[in-house]
């Protein structure tokens, strides 16, 4: 079997579109009128292991299979595996307008719209704790400190004593 580049056939025969067959393919005529003017090939994508995608000039049914329509004919390339394939070569199909997703409108963001308040500035002010912040920083830098104290057991190689260190961490 000879073998035949990718981008050689897109560049002798253009760039290939695409096909979903949601029908028998006895039965589609435009992928019938496509395989009499030899313009199909046929995409093998392996689901496992590592074997590259390869294309067959023609249509070969079977599963793992994309169908390409070519804009020319492929019938110089018959009987080719078509390898390399560059999937970013192939051509998307123009949507008309009328079949496109509409857009989503702009919204403008919402004016925000301050209010003076009434109530006397006093009412509005929030007391800081600062002794509870204080008392908080100094547990954490006592637990901090008892933790290093353990850790340095710990390199010596006093596990006991790492342990009953944390154990009275803990119970305070």
């Amino acid at each position: 079997m000879k073998t035949a580049r990718f981008a050689t056939v897109t560049e002798k025969s253009g760039k290939p579109q695409t096909y979903l067959a949601l029908m028998d393919p006895a039965k589609d005529r435009t992928l019938q009128a496509a395989i009499k003017a030899h313009r199909v090939m046929t995409l093998i994508q392996n689901s496992t292991g590592k074997a590259a995608d390869h294309g067959l000039v023609g249509f070969e049914k079977g599963t793992n299979r994309q169908f390409l329509i070519f804009p020319k004919s492929i019938q110089r390339f018959a009987g080719s595996k078509v390898v390399g394939i560059k999937y970013d070569l192939f051509k998307s199909p123009e949507l008309p307008k009328k079949d496109r997703a509409p857009r989503p409108k702009k919204r403008k963001p919402p004016v925000s719209v301050r209010r003076k308040s009434t109530a006397s500035p006093d009412l509005n002010v929030i007391p800081f704790a600062t002794e509870t912040a204080d008392h908080e920083s100094h547990d954490v830098a006592q637990l901090k400190r008892q933790i290093r104290q353990a850790m340095s057991f710990l390199e010596e190689g006093k596990e006991v004593a790492a342990f009953n260190t944390l154990k009275k961490a803990l119970e305070k």
